[in-house]
């Protein structure tokens, strides 16, 4: 008998049946060769065990996993889109972000970013620029007041905040220090004469 029976020997096995020719055990054993042998049966589960996780735990866990992957994708994505979107600061917040900058700095005081000395004789200041030893690099500028002869010297703290404390003290020793405001610098513009601008310390120590 083949693989596959034909029409006619299944008419004739079911009128056998129906007769009694053949036992039912018999016909299961005919057709135990049709089905799947004990080996593959063997295989398939092998495979099975095999391909499968230990237990329904761990086949969880690989889900559990796998989910909190896509979600941290998802929220790594979400940040780098709105930083990327950050990137454009309205001129409202710029502005505010700017006054918010310039009140820290003013909070801090005028005396102790601005100092201004007066001198009796421009020998001296030029006495003491040969003298002072110190790594002061702000922005230092000489008036003259033509109505009482003296000289003002105004220096800018800049960044170096150690230089120009040491240049201050010993400036201090041979000067008077006068009181300084915001419109100070403005004042000696108006109403004195401008000698040096910005670097009065290091063009008078050249003489």
């Amino acid at each position: 008998m083949g693989d596959t029976l034909s029409q006619e020997e299944i008419d004739n096995l079911l009128s056998a049946l129906s007769t009694g020719e053949i036992n039912p055990d018999e016909l299961d054993e005919r057709f135990s060769m049709f089905g799947p042998s004990d080996d593959a049966d063997s295989d398939d589960n092998d495979l099975l065990e095999e391909d499968a996780p230990e237990n329904s735990e761990d086949f969880i866990n690989c889900f559990e996993q796998l989910h909190e992957l896509l979600e941290e994708a998802e929220d790594n994505e979400t940040k780098d889109s709105s930083e990327s979107s950050g990137e454009f600061v309205p001129l409202k917040e710029a502005l505010q972000g700017n006054r918010r900058k310039a009140k820290k700095k003013e909070t801090e005081p005028l005396a102790d970013r601005i100092k201004v000395f007066s001198f009796d004789s421009l020998n001296t200041l030029i006495a003491l620029t040969g003298q002072i030893d110190c790594d002061y690099r702000g922005k230092n500028s000489l008036w003259k007041d033509p109505a009482t002869k003296r000289y003002f010297l105004l220096l800018h703290r800049g960044k170096g905040k150690n230089a120009f404390r040491l240049m201050c003290s010993a400036l201090a020793e041979y000067a008077k220090e006068e009181n300084v405001t915001y419109a100070t610098q403005a004042y000696y513009n108006e109403h004195f004469c401008l000698i040096l601008k910005d670097n009065a310390l290091t063009k008078l120590a050249d003489i």
